[in-house]
């Protein structure tokens, strides 16, 4: 099933791990506890797909590893993700406000095995999110797509807050998508699109953290050093 990519929503930085975000929002090293989260993950299989990920923490990192595989009643590649607590596994987790940053970037700072992979994206649930049918986890949530630069050390990922909709596909992930279904999504922006748009408060009232593969067969590797947010891109 083809994806258009959002280009133009998406920035990444090489810079040294000593950058740090306005806001940090999860850690991986264990030394704060108010950024501290079990991490869990969650596949394709309860929609009849065959893809597989884990996630440990490994010297102070995150380690997101595994394969998104094709959904073979659907012809097309599945999902894997994991998530601080939209699982079924996980009670709602309560995280530092990131408010300041609704016209800003949400900030990973990562590294990866396997950099060509673009079928990455980042999402975050929140109090009052309208609960939309595609979700299948009973909250609300924002979406974006972001790509790695092509090295294997430390890099920033800064995805702008405008480049996140909560009416994201179920199929691919990306908001400007029509399902099979005939259903079509839309993204954030202006006028009537607003409307899917990120706000301060729904930032300052974070509740789950998620990092997808999605809609792209293949194997992918992330490891985390932290996740933030800041009010501007670096």
């Amino acid at each position: 099933m083809g994806t258009k990519l959002c280009t133009g929503l998406l920035a990444t930085l090489m810079v040294g791990v000593s950058a740090t975000p306005d806001v940090v929002l999860a850690t991986f090293d264990g030394v704060d506890k108010t950024t501290t989260f079990q991490w869990v993950v969650s596949n394709d299989n309860v929609m009849g797909g065959s893809s597989t990920s884990t996630f440990v923490n490994s010297n102070s990192t995150g380690v997101f590893n595994g394969t998104c595989a094709i959904v073979k009643y659907l012809n097309a590649p599945g999902n894997a993700a994991v998530h601080t607590s939209a699982s079924q596994e996980l009670p709602s987790t309560s995280f530092h406000s990131a408010a300041s940053a609704v016209g800003g970037t949400f900030d990973l700072m990562l590294r990866s095995s396997k950099p060509a992979y673009k079928g990455f994206f980042a999402g975050w649930s929140a109090e009052g999110i309208p609960i939309k049918p595609q979700y299948g986890h009973g909250t609300g949530s924002f979406k974006a797509p972001f790509q790695l630069a092509d090295h294997t050390d430390w890099q920033l990922v800064q995805i702008p807050m405008s480049a996140f909709s909560d009416d994201w596909s179920p199929f691919t992930g990306h908001c400007e998508t029509k399902d099979p279904t005939g259903k079509q999504h839309h993204c954030c922006g202006a006028g009537d699109a607003a409307q899917y748009c990120p706000t301060a408060t729904f930032l300052s009232g974070l509740t789950d953290i998620a990092i997808w593969a999605e809609g792209v067969a293949g194997d992918f590797h992330i490891e985390l050093k932290w996740v933030g947010a800041s009010n501007a891109a670096r």
